[in-house]
């Protein structure tokens, strides 16, 4: 008898077991088949999670819960929750997961499918007579939903999160043995992903790593003393402060994004009426700053060159061309930017080289009175695998535990993973000491700082005993 191949992949935690609403979990063995789900199914399994998103208050009323306690308990259930969109990569990688067959492997990773954010759940129902795979989707979600209802989960959130916007879903049928009873089953995995890259938050990362710290460049890029100099004197004596770190922006993202496709042609819309105007593209996009600068590089690589060496080359272009700009012209060094949003294509040719469109957006935000009171964190969780002391591609530390304490109360501020670039990024009260506790397979690493301005954050992760750093 085989064993679910999605028992071997996901977190039991995440799995919901369900004869129809009673809730058990189990480790029962199982069979069943695979089997990919029609076009008509998707459109129908994604309408039901998008129901949730889209209006999740009378969705919970629907099930019986009350809108005025769930606004008391939850005010973040109030935030917007665009749909989910299917995406074929995850669709695939969700029916390897459901499947028993150890045939039907999960698609290779490739940069232009290495999501910033990931994340996957699932569940099974069993029943004795008739119950259609709609039905069965439906009940599982709906038993999903409650528990991210739940005021004391501790779960992460799927259905309700803003981490992703991608998501594929398998539904399969088979049997499964319950106290030696072989019962009807329906197996179900949902693989969540995000529209940004991986690639892309790496590339901010190190920009973030030289507007903060700028003789890191040094690091990254080949240049002699006397270069060195030279950029020292023409750049950095100008702008006499340390460089804010650029935050994430969903409209700058968006608007980088559609110009790297732009760059190669991809998905050219007359009647999207795009400009080339940076400031233009990215208000049209929802930008409400004031100002937008724009870099771009587009490059030729081969169809196997890692995400690594992508990153790092584009980073290279990126850096050779500001070291030639005008002050005016500027975006990695714009001293007036504090966002950001960077898109990255991949458009393959011919089967031997993929062409590489790298967008950068700098904007400037129009801060209200109310937003001088927080500060900006923007921080990377490290192993410095080569021993140069700064952030570099493949170091980074995906799923790290940070908790943020107020002191001397020691209340909890918050608490995140990082996500799959080693990053979390908040917002912070200014004039305050805080305790940062960051746990990574075993090590735990301690801050204590007083944030009074933004901040970009790297943290080297040691390779031996907890330390502490003031």
């Amino acid at each position: 008898m085989h064993k679910n191949k999605s028992m071997k992949t996901l977190n039991l935690k995440n799995l919901i077991y369900t004869s129809f609403i009673l809730l058990t979990l189990s480790g029962n063995s199982v069979s069943h088949t695979y089997a990919m789900n029609s076009q008509e199914d998707l459109v129908f399994f994604t309408s039901i999670i998008n129901e949730i998103r889209l209006d999740p208050f009378s969705k919970a009323e629907s099930l019986g819960y009350d809108r005025v306690t769930l606004k008391k308990e939850m005010p973040w259930l109030e935030d917007t929750y665009p749909p989910y969109a299917i995406d074929t990569f995850l669709n695939l990688k969700a029916a390897a997961h459901n499947s028993a067959n150890e045939d039907i492997s999960e698609p290779d990773l490739t940069p232009e499918h290495d999501y910033l954010n990931t994340d996957e759940t699932g569940g099974v129902i069993t029943f004795l007579n008739f119950l259609s795979s709609r039905d069965a989707f439906k009940i599982i979600i709906e038993n999903i939903f409650k528990q991210e209802l739940n005021p004391e989960r501790v779960s992460p959130l799927r259905l309700l999160s803003t981490d992703f916007q991608l998501m594929g879903i398998s539904v399969s049928a088979g049997t499964e043995t319950i106290d030696d009873y072989w019962r009807n089953a329906y197996f179900i995995t949902i693989c969540f992903g995000s529209s940004q890259l991986k690639s892309e938050a790496q590339l901010q990362t190190m920009v973030n790593q030289v507007r903060w710290q700028p003789y890191t460049l040094r690091h990254y890029y080949e240049i002699s003393d006397a270069e060195f100099s030279d950029i020292a004197t023409n750049i950095f004596q100008e702008w006499p402060n340390i460089y804010p770190p650029l935050m994430s922006n969903t409209s700058l993202q968006k608007s980088a994004k559609i110009y790297s496709r732009q760059l190669i042609n991809i998905d050219r819309d007359p009647s999207l009426n795009l400009s080339n105007d940076p400031f233009i593209r990215a208000t049209n996009m929802g930008y409400n700053g004031s100002d937008v600068s724009e870099s771009h590089v587009l490059r030729i690589h081969g169809l196997n060159d890692s995400s690594d060496h992508i990153v790092n080359t584009a980073f290279s272009y990126l850096i050779r061309k500001e070291l030639k700009s005008t002050l005016e012209n500027r975006v990695l060094f714009a001293g007036s930017a504090s966002e950001s949003g960077i898109g990255i294509t991949f458009f393959p040719y011919r089967e031997r080289i993929k062409f590489i469109s790298t967008s950068l957006n700098a904007g400037t935000t129009n801060f209200e009175q109310e937003d001088s009171k927080y500060s900006d964190i923007y921080s990377v969780i490290y192993s410095d695998k080569n021993n140069n002391s700064v952030y570099t591609t493949g170091e980074e530390c995906k799923g790290a535990s940070v908790t943020i304490y107020s002191k001397p109360d020691n209340t909890v501020v918050n608490r995140f993973f990082t996500d799959n670039a080693g990053r979390f990024i908040t917002k912070i009260i200014n004039n305050q000491d805080y305790r940062f506790e960051i746990e990574y397979n075993d090590i735990i690493k301690i801050l204590n700082l007083r944030i009074n301005k933004s901040l970009f954050l790297p943290v080297q992760i040691p390779s031996s005993i907890p330390q502490t750093a003031n």
